[in-house]
């Protein structure tokens, strides 16, 4: 549990967030996509919308990626 919360703090000040809940966000996106995903390079797109809208940009985009990931596709046995 603590190193999940040390890499979350790391993430935050990594990603320049503030708010009550970014340290949550964080926790559950290091849970989904791996402890270091904020400097990842398989995940540009965290920094990227982190630069520009912010941890609701990035909630809201991850929200959107695992939607299209829980999705069964057509001739899918899922």
């Amino acid at each position: 549990h603590r190193l999940y919360l040390q890499q979350a703090d790391a993430a935050v000040e990594g990603l320049g967030f503030g708010g009550a809940d970014d340290l949550k966000l964080c926790v559950v996106l290091g849970y989904w996509l791996g402890s270091g995903f904020w400097k990842d390079p398989l995940y540009p797109w965290v920094k990227e919308i982190a630069a520009t809208d912010g941890a609701q940009g990035v909630m809201n985009y991850a929200l959107r990626r695992m939607d299209r990931q829980l999705k069964p596709r057509e001739g899918s046995d899922g």
